[in-house]
């Protein structure tokens, strides 16, 4: 799910080696070992880690093993290149699920899907990114998280006399972080150590005017990175935050669970962030010492609505095609796709869930979310995968090499765009 959380988790839950559970166990004697089947998955909230634990069956059990997002996915490829991988586990979209259904390591789902009303259950929208060539080969039982969002400390606003649109330009937000400053408070919480943000800065700003057909442009090489005039364009505008000082200090060498924190306490007035941050408030959101408001993130000139939104459920939950137990686990996943299992998703995350139903009738938004236009806005626009899994893994880190680099202001943009595309080129050789 959740959700680019590929780096925030592996500060807060679980190391390299995971952490497993069983589930379906009984204090009672057993007269015959049962199948045992293993799921790997990213670190749980609370509410949901008890859930996937509390699975019963007479005929088989459950390891579970949790992992950190970045961590999870380095398992899973060391495992399936070694035949040693679990019998489910999940996988980002994109460039490596893609390698995944390509490579026939994940089990065709089709008739189970028919026959457990699969596709009822989940957003019909994320399936086609976990199907090839008509075959579906995983679900999205993740929450569905808004990237590109600008929070800000309501309270300390209001209390300073500061205004800001709910659609601010890069020039407001450069102007209106001078005047934090001066105040006393560091401007937008932002952590680019592991470069993600920046990424996913790129993609809010590549997503005001265009879509999914840019992405692809720039995959399949029709669109050149260095002769396009939407990359430069969303890369000026990142190194004009940068470098006029709108991030909080030391930004480039911080984790963004760091500046998420920075926000909480009241050290940063505003904050770059999607809405699973609410889980880093301890107690939840009532223990909030201020009240957010929300409006969307810098937007470049002559821009307010966007064309499209960074919303995904990014990780496709499969089934290992080697598996000796695929009807156990057909099974589990039915149990993961249920009402039952939303409901223990959004107690645990306030986000809505992989279930259309379970949104429709039950989701509460927080209501400073759900008043604000922006985030409301924001669920209805065509979605796009998360900027860093929309491209192939050399072409990302590239991107955000030089991203790191023109926020700080050590490389320029003609430069940039040329070290880029010399690495799209090569990969799609």
């Amino acid at each position: 799910m959740f959700m680019k959380k590929r780096k925030l988790l592996a500060a807060m839950l679980a190391g390299v080696l995971g952490v497993s559970c069983f589930t379906g166990c009984s204090s009672e004697p057993k007269t015959e070992e049962k199948p045992v089947i293993t799921v790997w998955c990213e670190s749980a909230n609370e509410s949901m880690s008890k859930f996937m634990e509390a699975f019963k069956s007479d005929d088989f059990d459950v390891d579970v093993v949790y992992y950190s997002s970045e961590d999870l996915k380095n398992q899973v490829r060391i495992a399936l290149a070694s035949g040693e991988a679990p019998d489910i586990m999940a996988a980002n979209t994109g460039e490596f699920f893609n390698s995944i259904m390509t490579a026939g390591q994940a089990l065709k789902l089709d008739d189970y899907a028919k026959k457990y009303g699969w596709k009822d259950k989940v957003e019909e929208s994320y399936l086609d990114s976990m199907s090839k060539d008509g075959t579906l080969y995983g679900l999205p039982l993740q929450t569905q998280s808004a990237w590109g969002l600008m929070f800000y400390n309501k309270d300390f606003f209001d209390e300073n006399n500061l205004e800001i649109s709910m659609y601010p330009t890069v020039a407001e937000i450069t102007e209106l972080s001078g005047k934090i400053k001066e105040l006393g408070k560091q401007p937008i919480a932002l952590g680019n150590m592991d470069m993600w943000p920046g990424m996913l800065l790129f993609g809010d700003f590549l997503t005001q005017e265009n879509g999914q057909e840019m992405i692809d442009a720039l995959n399949d090489g029709s669109e050149a990175w260095d002769d396009s005039e939407t990359v430069k364009k969303c890369l000026e505008n990142i190194a004009q935050l940068g470098q006029n000082g709108c991030f909080q200090t030391g930004f480039e060498a911080q984790d963004h669970s760091v500046a998420i924190e920075s926000f909480v306490n009241g050290t940063s007035a505003m904050m770059y962030m999607g809405t699973w941050w609410l889980t880093y408030v301890d107690g939840g959101i009532d223990n909030l010492d201020f009240e957010y408001a929300t409006v969307a993130s810098p937007r470049m000139e002559g821009v307010e609505v966007s064309n499209s939104a960074q919303i995904w459920c990014n990780q496709a939950t499969f089934v290992n095609a080697d598996t000796e137990y695929a009807d156990f686990c057909a099974q589990y996943i039915d149990y993961l796709a249920s009402d039952e299992a939303a409901q223990a998703q959004y107690e645990g995350a306030m986000q809505p869930t992989f279930s259309p139903d379970y949104n429709d009738n039950k989701l509460v938004i927080d209501p400073q979310l759900a008043d604000s236009e922006a985030f409301e806005t924001d669920y209805t626009l065509p979605r796009v995968n998360y900027m860093d899994w929309n491209f192939a893994t050399s072409v990302t880190e590239a991107v955000e090499i030089e991203i790191s680099k023109l926020m700080v202001g050590d490389t320029t943009i003609d430069e940039a765009v040329k070290e880029i595309q010399a690495v799209a080129a090569e990969e799609l050789e």
